[in-house]
């Protein structure tokens, strides 16, 4: 260990296709493992998270490694989120020297324009499409924990962490191709280089993007898995951590929505933690969708009632206890807008 970071090898891929398979495989079985010496009572059910890939270079498994340890609770999210951060400012750091080598470090050499990159921002130091890959590798993971999962609360945590996190300097170079000048400068960026990417924040279910649930969910397993990555994201937004309301599919999973799971306690229970979660934020108007407009709330109202009173016992004390939060930050914000 260095400077917090989880030392990895520098020089080479996962190998094979066997190999990127085994390590999913041992992530996936201990957990399981782990989760059966709980018992279900204790910790409700996840899904493997398959977060490992055949294509997966040194700095991947950087950023995965830090990611198991955090759902895993080998890590706290704080430590966590500082190796993150480490790891990237120590890639683009590097990579700011190497460029400050060159004889001409404000313009592209002939072997990068054969290649057909256009400008020297290009191959410059930036962080933003690591961030959104660092990303995309939660949503992966917000998919696989349901509410009230110990894993979820880390990643929770782990982007509170990130929010929190001291203002620091990403040095970038470039310059125009039309001067002899060269220009180094640092450009400052905070928590909020974080907080922009949240549209990064995307399920890859089968594959591929979707902002809405759509008729790609196959079976109960990637359902259940959509309903909770919806339970995180409503989470995420209702602590003000990422602005992801374009996410939301939330209207697909209340009654008379197109894939409301009626038989499925799980699933409805994660419908009813990302709505309560959401409703605690005391931001009852209408945006995006309308999912969270006053026309919504009696619904939510309706659905949260009977649980909060005991009539429908289907649900532990933890949904029970949000949903009485929820109701009664609802009341006040109606109370407010009378």
């Amino acid at each position: 260990m260095e400077g917090g970071v989880r030392r990895v090898h520098l020089n080479r891929r996962i190998s094979s296709h066997d190999e990127y398979a085994t390590r999913n495989t041992h992530f996936n079985r201990e957990y399981q493992d782990g989760q059966q010496r709980l018992g279900p009572a204790r910790t409700p059910i996840f899904y493997p998270f398959n977060l490992y890939s055949e294509w997966d270079d040194a700095e991947d498994l950087a950023y995965k490694n830090i990611l198991v340890s955090l759902v895993k609770g080998e890590a706290y999210p704080s430590q966590a989120a500082h190796q993150v951060d480490t790891v990237l400012m120590q890639h683009f750091t590097s990579k700011y020297k190497l460029l400050c080598t060159r004889p001409k470090p404000y313009q592209l050499t002939p072997e990068e324009t054969a290649r057909g990159v256009k400008h020297i921002r290009d191959i410059a130091s930036s962080p933003e499409s690591h961030v959104e890959l660092i990303f995309q590798r939660i949503a992966i993971l917000c998919g696989a924990f349901p509410p009230g999962h110990p894993a979820q609360d880390r990643i929770i945590l782990f982007l509170e962490a990130l929010r929190a996190m001291n203002i620091y300097i990403m040095c970038c170079t470039w310059g125009s191709t039309r001067t002899k000048e060269k220009r180094s400068h640092s450009r400052s960026s905070s928590c909020g280089h974080w907080a922009r990417t949240g549209v990064a924040l995307q399920p890859p279910f089968d594959g591929r993007f979707h902002r809405r649930a759509g008729s790609d969910l196959k079976n109960d397993k990637e359902h259940l898995r959509w309903l909770n990555f919806q339970s995180a994201i409503a989470r995420i937004t209702a602590l003000g951590l990422l602005e992801c309301w374009i996410l939301y599919s939330l209207d697909n999973t209340i009654p008379g929505g197109r894939f409301y799971s009626r038989k499925d306690t799980l699933g409805i229970a994660c419908n009813l933690f990302a709505g309560a979660e959401y409703r605690k934020r005391g931001r009852i108007t209408k945006i995006g969708r309308q999912m969270w407009s006053m026309e919504r709330c009696g619904l939510w109202k309706q659905l949260f009632a009977p649980i909060d009173s005991g009539e429908d016992d289907r649900f532990d004390m933890e949904i029970r206890r949000q949903v009485k939060l929820a109701l009664k930050r609802m009341i006040a914000c109606e109370k407010r807008g009378a």
